[in-house]
């Protein structure tokens, strides 16, 4: 059987690129995680919950260092990997551990994004406070994370919430509430995935696992995803939460 283009790079220890990804809602998520991004040549940037490293190889091809962090060292073997072929390998550190354990300086990094992370997460304050101190002033923050208000079966719900070990689901109101308390200025919040096609996709991959998807039906589902969340742009339910936000700036009073 032909292994997928991302395992096949792997195998080789070849970085792979972002359109190998065989999830179309991950490939959307990570498409949106960029829309709209300035990403400056001397930009540093951090890949929180990294895991295999295919988001962080896509940040060092804009950018000119990425940091990817993350908690369990298993699953940075294959990213480490291909790191040895990359032609960026000089601006890319994987690292294992937690991220307020690590020795990462203040005020550093000048973009932090995390790809469908924090739900997991069980000390999320802990966590938020540490992006907090290693952000410039002047950086922004970019997360993504579950939601699923789009979905009413509760049973599915249920089961994803145990086989993926999901802390929490986040809302809007709950997810820059969290924000806002750790000390950043929230600029845009906004549920995506939320029309009949990613309803349909995810209640699926949470009943029967994730099945295998030909390119076609890739490409398919993800102009599907585009296209719905055009229609339904002012919806306030969907799969899965965009946050973007900056530091607070403290104003002192004259």
């Amino acid at each position: 059987m032909m292994l997928p283009l991302k395992s096949l790079c792997y195998r080789l220890g070849l970085p792979p690129r972002m359109w190998m990804i065989n999830s179309p809602s991950r490939l959307y998520e990570y498409r949106k995680l960029l829309d709209g991004v300035d990403i400056a040549r001397d930009t540093v940037a951090l890949d929180f919950g990294c895991a295999d490293g295919v988001f962080a190889f896509e940040l060092a091809r804009r950018s000119h260092h990425v940091i990817g962090v993350d908690a369990n060292p298993a699953v940075l073997h294959q990213a480490h990997r291909a790191l040895r072929w990359s032609r960026r390998r000089r601006f890319i550190d994987f690292r294992a551990g937690r991220i307020e354990e690590l020795p990462i300086a203040a005020n550093s990094i000048d973009l932090i994004f995390s790809a469908c992370v924090l739900q997991l997460v069980d000390n999320l304050d802990v966590v938020l406070a540490a992006f907090h101190r290693i952000l410039k002033p002047v950086g922004s923050i970019h997360v993504t994370v579950d939601s699923f208000t789009n979905i009413s079966d509760a049973a599915v719900l249920v089961k994803h919430q145990r086989e993926h070990h999901v802390v929490r689901y986040f809302t809007l109101d709950s997810i820059r509430q969290s924000f806002v308390a750790a000390g950043f200025t929230v600029t845009a919040a906004f549920p995506f995935l939320t029309g009949t096609a990613a309803t349909a996709f995810f209640t699926s991959y949470m009943r029967n696992g994730p099945g295998s998807i030909s390119l076609w039906q890739r490409y398919s589902l993800y102009r599907k995803f585009r296209s719905e969340d055009g229609a339904n742009s002012s919806s306030g339910h969907g799969s899965m939460l965009l946050l973007r936000g900056r530091k607070t700036q403290n104003v002192s009073a004259t």
